[in-house]
């Protein structure tokens, strides 16, 4: 079954997605949740009343809590990940209480998270990938330089490296919450899907994706050692990194 559901206007940051439809969140939700996927409600970026950058407002968790040490990226209300769900009557009810929530998922036995953060464009790093025997599977671009890549987790539950060109943080079972576009982060930047999951085949074992972007090179190293047919299918709708 497709897990995509709609996504924003890939340069766009402030106009949410589906600007005009009654919920797109809770089209999205529906969608997540008839392929099988449980969602719970988050909170979400809401404008503060002080900002240091004249015209752009600054951005606070719509929880309310000035010290939040997961903004925009924690269940609403009283929900906890134990209330994720596919039940079609609750992801309603949420959605029309709150229809600006973002879409979370859980990191579980059967999916997870790999987040790199790094400057080279998606196509390189999905070519380098390609290069190593390894198919990036679902993707998500998640605000410049830093891709998210669906994954099957191992018996890691989180964990996070700084590497010599950026860092890797991975999520498995227990980890927390995995948000799913169109969600918005709390930099203003909302999230989008560069390979759907209907597109981009099975997920990949996360330890060894895990493992190889530990070893990611830079940049001009990554544009020297990839072939050109290695990742054509995002070298049009990559953006690269400001």
């Amino acid at each position: 079954m497709s897990l995509e559901g709609p996504g924003p206007d890939p340069g766009a940051e402030e106009t949410p997605p589906g600007a005009g439809d009654p919920s797109p969140r809770l089209e999205a939700a529906l969608h997540y949740a008839a392929a099988g996927l449980p969602v719970v409600a988050s909170h979400f970026p809401v404008p503060l009343r002080t900002s240091r950058t004249p015209g752009r407002p600054a951005l606070g968790c719509s929880c309310g809590e000035a010290t939040c040490t997961t903004p925009a990226r924690h269940p609403a209300w009283s929900l906890t990940e134990r209330d994720a769900t596919t039940a079609t009557v609750d992801l309603v009810r949420w959605w029309i209480s709150i229809p600006d929530a973002n879409l979370a998922t859980p990191a579980a036995p059967g999916l997870g998270l790999v987040e790199l953060c790094h400057r080279a464009p998606p196509h390189l790093v999905v070519g380098w990938l390609a290069t190593h025997g390894i198919a990036a599977g679902p993707l998500i671009a998640a605000g410049p330089g830093c891709l998210q890549f669906l994954v099957t987790p191992g018996s890691g539950g989180w964990s996070f490296r700084m590497v010599e060109h950026g860092s890797v943080l991975r999520l498995g079972p227990g980890g927390g919450l995995v948000l799913l576009p169109p969600s918005r982060l709390i930099s203003g930047v909302w999230t989008r899907w560069l390979q759907p999951p209907e597109q981009a085949g099975p997920p990949p074992d996360g330890d060894r994706l895990f493992e190889a972007l530990l070893r990611i090179p830079g940049t001009v190293e990554l544009a020297g050692s990839v072939p050109r047919e290695a990742a054509k299918s995002l070298e049009s709708g990559g953006d690269a990194p400001d």
